[in-house]
């Protein structure tokens, strides 16, 4: 059994052909998974109507990760529609074994551009900029590869990005405003639970750490932590800590409310 870093539970597949019942199919966000819905696009209706009207005959088996909370589908949201439509109690599939979340939410984003309908200008660019933020090492040029767009629309939603996240707007671009607002606010929830699960850790091991003193040590611990410190660090630290302030404060008036 794998454990990921998150809340799911990752059990192995025997990456073989089998049947499961059509109703034990679940989407990656309703068995855990925090990202799961950016990798998946939307129902094509018509799309859907066309698998049906062939029986899914011909078809690929449905591609799956096996959790502790049930079966979640990596790829096959069409597949499993029209059997639905077709009232079929069972379908092909196929269990894979995988080592993180991530690498469920990358065989996702890349079941979407290797079959099925084209991948949208959008979804490559969100693709993009989940390998970019999870992959901080990657260079641009191995960025574009993956994704099969230029490089240079891969630093313009890296740009868009970065942009977004300073409060800049300069117009539409690879990966549009809405794209941005989805992965943001995946990317916001995990960092604060994160944070809120480390301050707990804390006051349960020391007791309470308000202090201007504790504070001073927890600093030190965490500069401590950046074993090769940059600039991006500062910048990014420093900018964190402002965007945390006005954010408690903005928590603070709602709990008052």
């Amino acid at each position: 059994m794998v454990v990921s870093d998150s809340t799911v539970v990752l059990k192995p597949g025997n990456g073989l052909p089998h049947l499961v019942p059509v109703k034990s199919l679940h989407s990656l966000e309703e068995v855990g998974f925090q990202e799961g819905d950016l990798p998946i696009r939307e129902i094509n209706k018509e799309h859907v109507e066309h698998l049906a009207a062939s029986n899914l005959e011909n078809v690929p088996p449905l591609k799956l990760v096996s959790t502790s909370r049930g079966l979640g589908v990596i790829d096959g949201y069409h597949r499993r529609e029209a059997a639905n439509i077709l009232k079929q109690e069972m379908i092909m599939v196929i269990e894979g074994t995988y080592a993180s979340e991530e690498a469920v939410i990358e065989e996702a984003f890349r079941a979407n551009l290797n079959h099925g309908l084209p991948a949208s200008r959008e979804n490559r660019g969100l693709y993009a900029l989940w390998l970019y933020v999870h992959y901080p090492e990657m260079r641009q040029v191995e960025i574009a590869k993956r994704v099969g767009i230029s490089q240079s629309a891969v630093s313009q939603a890296i740009k868009r990005y970065e942009q977004a996240r300073a409060g800049e707007d300069e117009g539409e671009n690879e990966v549009t405003q809405e794209a941005y607002n989805k992965a943001m606010l995946s990317y916001a929830d995990r960092f604060t639970k994160s944070l809120v699960k480390f301050y707990e850790n804390e006051v349960a091991f020391f007791g309470s750490l308000d202090g201007e003193r504790s504070e001073r040590k927890r600093a030190k611990g965490i500069a401590d932590s950046i074993t090769s410190p940059t600039h991006t660090h500062v910048n990014a630290m420093r900018s964190i800590a402002r965007s945390m302030y006005e954010a408690a404060n903005l928590v603070q008036a709602r709990l008052k409310s």
